[in-house]
């Protein structure tokens, strides 16, 4: 509650109407003592006190109100009066509140009060009537004397009949009480009927009991007393809710395990014990007893069975409940062991079984109750209920195990050991062996019918592997073999088919990303694409490799080594195909997305698919030959390449190696026609295309989602990974799954390089075909003599000479050839130099040619090479073919010197690729296409020149070539090889000038010297690609070693600056 306004006498306040001005300060005024007294009241208090009626008081209370108005202005009168208003009404409030919480407590006070009279009432009665109750009893007491003295010689016998059966119905109560507390219900039910027994042989007053002793004739004891009569009445009316009682904890025993919560052993008896006492309490139809109790036992198991799997959450295990699921599934296990086979076959057939010591109970008391089960009976009961429940099982622990495995992996191999301790384990056959009545392998003799459980239950939920993998039934049954040998094996596949699928996204969204961050193709360095493709094939051999392990440890085990391994096997076999088949489709249609980067897309697809070729290590072990599901599972219901082929070559209209995804489809089911595969979804799953029914999204979504795409078109080498678990892939290197991937790899390095190089050679072609076209306009448009005066040099004397004028390499010819070794330069590093295998037995290994094994700079000068080859020939070809009018015209009207030049630049193209290149084209010793134009163009043109083809033009013609090759040797090489014949020796420095052809004849100095030759090359030049540790070491050491070795350089002029120049390349880092 905030402060009340300033009280009276304060010195400073504002003036309201009664004429001083607002802002004003008055003259402090020394207040009344009335005035002091109100200031005094009103500290101690929030409101002024009240007036009173005596003169005085009301004297002062106007002296208040006065002061009051004179101190305050109008609006803190009001505010004043609102507030003590307020204050008021909340004390008028809590006055009421506190009223009524008194009245409460009052009214609960006098009821109280109320219930104490009432029970004090009750007592009061009750002790008035005790000696009314005293006298009766000392009353009927005489009279029951006074009998017995009188009759005492003629009823001696009655007498002593009554006392005993007076004793038994007050003993066998307490003793029923007493065995039902221990939950021995057969002893109670024993005693409880015998009570009923003697009440009926007394009374039939009683129907209860008359029922549950059919066979006893009544025969009451003569001039019985009322005391009997009194004590048999009470007896029942205290023991009549027994037999239900006895009922519904017999059924609570049958409904739990007798194998746990206790000990095992006597769990036989336990479980005989409550089918005795519901059949002796059943006063229904004794027809039929022995199904009758059968149905009751088995559905009872059935019920706990569905309960313990119910609590087998899927959902569950994601919270780590690892160690509630062991528990349940060893409960099941315990389960089926005892309850299920060793528990009837004892009870049921043997009827024989361990009693506890301390139970009171013995094994004929027990079973002599019990009917007779006939053997073939039980046997069909158990066998019907394990091939019932056995699927339900498998299915839902393969549901929990696969979440527990998504989770937390490592306890997957955990709970498989444990359950195998549990079911097939040595503690556990002994266990169960040392019962003392019978071995396990009787009791699974005596009550389970192998053949018709294994052959009901074999392959679902945890059947083979793969579709193609026939098993044959086991003869010996055993948990652990029909429950989770099959379902962890299918459990591992499923495992490894997500960890595989896992492993492709990853791989193919971390190349997406390497794609977008890339820069443009004029900014990319070679190291840095190295680099990253690098990473890319090692984190993808890696997870190879760890998903195999992760596998082998999960699944192979000591007690079943040899079956888990070649499961294992088979499994990773057809996965890795998948896997291959899906990554290979994906990189050969990531070429086919229309975007602006596409060279950037083409040299990092092509650089990652060079380094899986060799650096996939895992391939050669996963790929075994031996491990194919041909070779482990047997070709039943397989089919062979040849008729795959067959499909695939009718459904390839245009015999371009590619068909769409619906001809795919369909070629696949007709291949696969007769078997046990559907061929189309096996395609359609390992593809992870969407399911039948969904939306086709446009291939357009590549980049978004894998599974949400369907291709447009296979090749037969990735459906053959494709379809990796139907197929039969053959042993030869070439046909084999590892020769199918390898040759997949080298279709797409062969294609991308092939697409990057007309990419970045396309502003050159441009470039080159507007020069040729201006060089055939000249020669065209001038006169020989115009043309000798142009382009002759003034020193010489050719411009006097009688014929054609034979000067050097068109410009545009050598710099396109010089921009083909630049761009070369330009997109390699120097671990493209380097063999990608480390010796030819890893090749072999690999599934590649020993004998043949390109580096990335031999894939890349073979691209430019190829590519460059075709740009120029088909441009010579359409600017100088022999088709055009025009040109031929433009020819026809050139002067002979241009022709020659012309000349000149063919036969130059020519030489280049195939006279200087030492890398051939033609492998198989014929004729290269290009080559082939290239010569039909030159004899066109020479044909067109009088002079063309005499000794001493062919002469300069091939003086000049020689003259570009020594001089433009140095960027030459790289591209076309070592050439041993331009190259100069380092001791004839001084006839450098000497020995060149043009300028000898010339007789001045040439205008380029050939540089030194050198052993440092660019291919051998480190890179630092990471600024690490050793890096920066690296270099320090470096620098140190240059300056000690700065006195000692070796030479002067050209040598010096011929070493400077790579030492100037080392320094810029």
């Amino acid at each position: 509650m905030s402060s009340l306004p300033r009280p009276p006498g304060v010195p400073a306040r504002r003036s309201g109407s009664s004429g001083t001005s607002y802002g004003k300060t008055t003259t402090p005024r020394t207040p009344s003592p009335q005035v002091i007294k109100a200031t005094r009241h009103s500290s101690s208090s929030s409101l002024p006190p009240p007036p009173s009626m005596t003169s005085p008081k009301k004297q002062q209370s106007t002296n208040y109100a006065q002061n009051l108005s004179r101190s305050m202005t109008i609006e803190e009168m009001r505010e004043l009066h609102r507030r003590a208003q307020r204050d008021a009404e909340a004390k008028q409030t809590e006055l009421r509140l506190v009223l009524a919480s008194r009245y409460r407590e009052l009214v609960g006070s006098s009821d109280e009060v109320t219930k104490m009279g009432e029970r004090a009432q009750e007592l009061h009665e009750l002790v008035h009537a005790l000696p009314d109750l005293m006298g009766k009893l000392i009353q009927c007491a005489e009279e029951d004397t006074s009998e017995e003295t009188k009759d005492a010689g003629d009823g001696a016998k009655e007498i002593d009949k009554v006392t005993i059966l007076r004793q038994d119905l007050a003993a066998l109560p307490r003793r029923v009480h007493r065995a039902l507390d221990t939950n021995n219900v057969h002893e109670a039910t024993v005693s409880l009927l015998l009570l009923f027994r003697l009440i009926a042989e007394q009374t039939q007053d009683f129907p209860l009991a008359s029922a549950l002793a059919p066979d006893v004739i009544f025969s009451p004891i003569p001039n019985s007393n009322t005391m009997l009569q009194a004590q048999m009445k009470m007896t029942f009316l205290h023991v009549q809710t027994l037999p239900a009682k006895i009922i519904r904890q017999s059924t609570k025993i049958l409904d739990s395990a007798a194998s746990f919560g206790g000990t095992p052993e006597f769990g036989a008896q336990t479980s005989a014990s409550a089918l005795s006492t519901l059949d002796l309490l059943d006063i229904s139809d004794k027809t039929d007893r022995t199904t009758k109790l059968l149905d009751m036992y088995f559905d009872s198991k059935a019920a706990l069975l569905r309960g313990f799997l119910s609590e087998l959450n899927p959902s569950n295990s994601y919270d780590g409940g690892t160690d509630n699921t062991e528990e349940i599934l060893s409960k099941i296990v315990l389960i089926l062991q005892y309850d299920i086979i060793l528990h009837p076959y004892q009870m049921f057939i043997l009827r024989k079984f361990p009693c506890a010591p301390q139970s009171g109970s013995t094994v004929e008391g027990i079973t002599k109750s019990l009917p007779m089960f006939p053997a073939s009976i039980v046997q069909s009961k158990v066998s019907n209920f394990l091939s019932a429940h056995l699927p339900l099982i498998r299915t839902k622990v393969k549901s929990v195990l696969v979440n527990i495995a998504g989770t937390t992996a490592a306890a997957l191999g955990k709970i498989r050991q444990s359950l195998y301790d549990k079911t097939d384990g040595l503690e556990c056959m002994e266990r169960l062996d040392n019962n003392g009545i019978c071995s396990w392998e009787e009791a699974v003799s005596g009550v389970v019918d192998v053949q018709v459980v294994l052959s009901s239950s074999h392959g679902v939920g945890g059947g083979p592997i793969l579709h193609g993998e026939t098993t044959a039934i086991p003869s010996k049954f055993s948990l652990w073999g029909v429950l989770f040998s099959n379902t962890f094996s299918s459990l591992v596949n499923s495992l490894l088919t997500t960890s595989f699928q896992s492993v492709h996204t990853r791989v193919v969204s971390t190349l997406r990303e390497s794609l977008a961050n890339a820069p443009p193709l004029s900014n990319i360095l070679p190291h840095e694409a190295y680099r990253n493709t690098l990473h890319i094939a090692t984190e993808l051999d890696s997870a190879l490799l760890k998903v195999s392990a992760d596998a082998h440890e999960l699944l192979v085990h000591a007690e079943e080594r040899e079956e888990s391994e070649r499961r294992l096997k088979q499994s990773l076999y057809v996965q890795t195909c998948e896997i291959l088949g899906r990554l290979l489709s994906e990189l050969r249609r990531m070429l086919l997305l229309p975007d602006k980067s596409q060279a950037v897309m083409n040299l990092i697809v092509g650089r990652l698919c060079h380094l899986l070729k060799y650096r996939l290590t895992a391939l050669p072990t996963l790929l075994d030959p031996n491990s194919s599901p041909a070779v482990l599972a047997g070709t039943s219901g397989m089919i062979s390449l040849l008729e795959l082929s067959s499909a695939f070559e009718l459904a390839d209209d245009n015999d371009d190696g590619l068909i769409t995804f619906q001809e795919a489809m369909e070629a696949v089911d007709s291949a696969f026609s007769g078997t046990q595969h559907h061929g189309a979804e096996m395609v359609r799953e390992t593809l992870l295309l969407p399911a039948v029914g969904e939306k086709d999204v446009a291939p357009a979504s590549l980049g978004a989602n894998a599974k949400s795409s369907t291709p447009q078109d296979v090749t037969l080498n990735e459906l053959t990974l494709l379809l990796a678990r139907g197929l039969r892939h053959e042993q030869s290197i070439k046909h084999s799954a590892l020769g199918t991937v390898q040759a997949s790899l080298d279709a797409i390095i062969s294609d991308s390089f092939s697409k990057w190089a007309k990419e970045v050679l396309d502003p050159c072609s441009s470039s080159l075909s507007i020069s040729i076209e201006s060089s055939i306009g000249i020669f065209s448009s001038y006169s020989e003599e115009e043309y000798k005066r142009i382009n002759a040099h003034a020193e010489s004397s050719i411009a006097t000479q009688i014929g054609p004028v034979v000067g050097g390499v068109s410009p545009h010819v050598a710099a396109f050839v010089l921009e083909l070794s630049s761009i070369l330069d330009r997109s390699v590093c120097p671990s493209d130099s380097l063999l990608p295998v480390p010796s030819v037995e890893y090749a072999t290994s690999m599934g590649i040619n020993g004998g043949d094994i390109p580096r990335m700079v031999d894939t890349v000068r073979w691209a430019l090479l190829y590519n460059g080859l075709e740009i120029v020939t088909s441009l010579l070809d359409t600017q100088i073919g022999v088709d055009s009018a025009e040109t031929k015209t433009k020819l026809a009207e050139a002067c002979p010197s241009g022709l020659i030049q012309l000349c000149n630049d063919i036969s130059f193209i020519r030489s280049c690729f195939f006279v200087r290149n030492k890398y051939s084209f033609d492998k198989d010793g014929a004729d290269h296409p290009s080559k082939t134009k290239l010569d039909g163009l030159n004899r066109y043109v020479t044909s067109l020149s009088p002079d063309g083809t005499s000794a001493s033009v062919v002469s300069r013609i091939e003086e000049s070539h020689r003259h570009v090759f020594e001089v433009c040797d140095l960027f030459l090489s790289s591209l076309f090889g070592e050439d041993k014949s331009s190259s100069v020796p380092v001791g004839d420095i001084s006839d450098i000038g000497s020995s060149l052809g043009q300028g000898q004849a010339s007789g001045a100095s040439p205008l380029f010297h050939a540089p030194v030759p050198s052993s440092c090359r660019f291919q051998l030049l480190p890179i630092q690609a990471d600024r690490t540790l050793s890096g920066v070491q690296a270099r320090t050491k470096l620098k140190e070693k240059e300056a000690e070795n700065r006195a000692d350089s070796v030479g002067k002029g050209a040598m010096r600056a011929g070493l400077g120049f790579f030492s100037s390349m080392l320094k810029k880092n």
